[in-house]
């Protein structure tokens, strides 16, 4: 229903600060969105290279990098290596 159908009484009431969050909120979850479209490609990319020189666990130090690939469920999992406490 437009506003200019909308019976007397019936008006739906305005609250700009709302309006506002739910700008904010709709910029986020597009923004995630990309995100997520993004890392699917990389982790494709990264899964293709592991493949290539058959690995499923790699590690570089250097890198603080360590990585773990499944493949039943073709899921990678990248983790920052754990840093020695100093002293």
């Amino acid at each position: 229903m437009t506003p200019a159908q909308r019976l007397p009484g019936l008006e739906v009431e305005h609250h700009e600060d709302v309006t506002k969050a739910a700008k904010i909120y709709v910029a986020a979850r597009d923004e995630r969105a990309e995100l997520t479209e993004r890392e699917d490609k990389v982790r494709g990319f990264l899964l293709e290279k592991m493949r290539k020189h058959k690995l499923t666990v790699y590690e570089d130090e250097d890198a603080n990098v360590r990585v773990e690939v499944t493949e039943g469920k073709t899921k990678v999992k990248v983790k920052r290596l754990e840093e020695e406490p100093v002293g």
